[in-house]
């Protein structure tokens, strides 16, 4: 199962870092993703997080599940 497209939570704990958003690509070191707020806003760039930095992945869960059904786009894009 691929998971670009799909809306994730990715956390590094060791720093306190969090990307919530969609993941556009996926390679051997980096995962791309293209990050929304809490608001539903999706931001102008996209993220790339290295691999080895990511302690924790949430996918399929209530909370970025509901933000990504009612997704806005940025307001400098409207």
């Amino acid at each position: 199962m691929s998971m670009v497209g799909k809306p994730v939570l990715i956390e590094n704990e060791r720093k306190g870092d969090c990307w919530i958003g969609i993941l556009i690509s996926s390679t051997s070191s980096n995962a791309k993703i293209h990050c929304f707020d809490v608001l539903g806003v999706m931001d102008d760039d996209t993220v790339s997080v290295s691999l080895r930095s990511i302690t924790a992945v949430q996918f399929g869960d209530r909370y970025t599940s509901i933000h990504f059904k009612h997704l806005k786009t940025s307001p400098s894009k409207v």
